[in-house]
């Protein structure tokens, strides 16, 4: 999802769309625009000035990212949770924003807060019999609902294993030990994923639905991996690091079998048990076109392979003013600066960035700007200002 479509379509990683009767709301299945909705109440504290005349200097970077951030805090209520909307809390999102938020020491106790709220709202029982999961919740007058429902299993999971990683490798003392203490917790998550995992190796979006998504495959090759790591180099069980590097590549084989080499592109989604495959074409932004960012900026194919680069320039002749922000979602999609990075778009990135400030920072990130935006958006300009090769060991 960028969510992942199936997020119904998803808005794991944008606007609303409509997939094979899915209602999709894809913020970030890994990419980048929300899934409609109530308008997020307006932050207090993002950054504000007048539009750059040229793309962001990296003397920028640091002051950009704290507006963002500074923004985000306006968005994350006294319990933790993180809002997607103002009324509104889908962890999909959340973990994203947070994930960005680990670019930042001063920001660490705010992730850990929201993954203190995450851990608190896991299903022990839920309504599709699996347990190990977490709903949507509504947001009211200071009162949090769940909703019983969810835009998917495997990327709100994955994604918290991708976080709990990301948290941990910032070197923080306190982050290490939090991390350390939620083996239990992530088993419990990462079972909820392999429990829906098919035998072609892809993981349908929720218990009892038919697709399996790019997008969300994408999230849990990366979330089970990262999760790997943790169990070898964290929890000291060699075993179950094997267990999970085994759950991870079954995935990445299942990926590879969406690949249409008459038109070099993956296909968005297959149709679980029969196998027909939804294929791509690039004049759709979302999911087709964007959902092909996914195994790039999750590592599942290196940037610097034939089919990344295909990919890439596949994109970008089709959507050559992604860096302008225009796509015909009217959300910003932060992840393709993300994924710009990875491909050495330094141009193309320090546009985008420029754009960004003018459109949104300089004007409290208003909607169609929401939480998973910001985790990208940090996550890009904390790339470019660290260097890529800090992006590949991030990934």
């Amino acid at each position: 999802m960028y969510r992942s479509i199936s997020k119904t379509l998803r808005s794991r990683l944008y606007a609303g769309c409509a997939l094979i009767g899915f209602t999709l709301a894809l913020a970030g299945c890994g990419g980048g625009g929300g899934g409609g909705g109530a308008i997020p109440s307006a932050g207090t504290s993002a950054a504000s000035g007048s539009a750059p005349s040229a793309p962001a200097a990296s003397s920028t970077y640091g002051s950009n990212i704290a507006g963002a951030a500074a923004w985000l805090n306006t968005q994350q209520l006294q319990d933790g949770a993180i809002l997607y909307t103002s009324s509104k809390i889908e962890p999909y999102y959340a973990n994203l924003a947070a994930t960005g938020l680990t670019k930042i020491p001063a920001q660490l106790p705010h992730v850990r807060q929201w993954m203190a709220w995450f851990v608190s709202h896991i299903n022990t029982g839920d309504v599709w019999g699996l347990g190990g999961t977490i709903y949507d919740y509504g947001y009211s007058a200071g009162v949090e609902t769940p909703l019983n429902s969810a835009d998917s299993v495997d990327s709100y999971n994955a994604t918290f294993l991708t976080l709990s990683r990301v948290l941990y490798d910032t070197g923080d003392p306190t982050s290490q030990q939090y991390v350390a203490s939620l083996k239990p917790t992530l088993e419990k998550l990462a079972a909820a994923i392999v429990a829906i995992q098919q035998p072609d190796g892809l993981t349908i979006a929720l218990p009892g639905t038919k697709f399996a998504y790019l997008m969300d495959n994408a999230e849990v090759y990366r979330g089970l991996s990262d999760l790997s790591y943790l169990e070898s180099n964290v929890f000291g069980n060699g075993a179950n690091a094997s267990t999970y590097t085994q759950d991870a590549q079954l995935v990445a084989t299942g990926i590879s079998s969406l690949w249409n080499a008459s038109n070099s592109t993956y296909a968005y989604a297959k149709s679980e048990p029969n196998g027909v495959l939804n294929q791509s074409n690039w004049s759709n932004w979302y999911p087709d076109a964007t959902s092909q960012l996914f195994p790039i900026v999750e590592g599942v194919i290196a940037p610097s392979s034939g089919r990344a680069l295909s990919l890439w320039s596949g994109f970008n002749s089709v959507y050559p003013q992604w860096s302008t922000l225009s796509n015909p979602s009217g959300y910003p999609w932060a992840v393709v600066a993300d994924t710009a990075v990875l491909m050495n778009d330094t141009s193309g990135v320090t546009a985008y960035i420029a754009n960004t400030q003018s459109q949104y920072a300089a004007k409290n990130f208003p909607w169609s700007w929401y939480c998973a935006e910001g985790g990208w958006y940090i996550r890009a300009m904390n790339q470019m200002q660290v260097g890529t090769s800090a992006l590949l060991a991030d990934n």
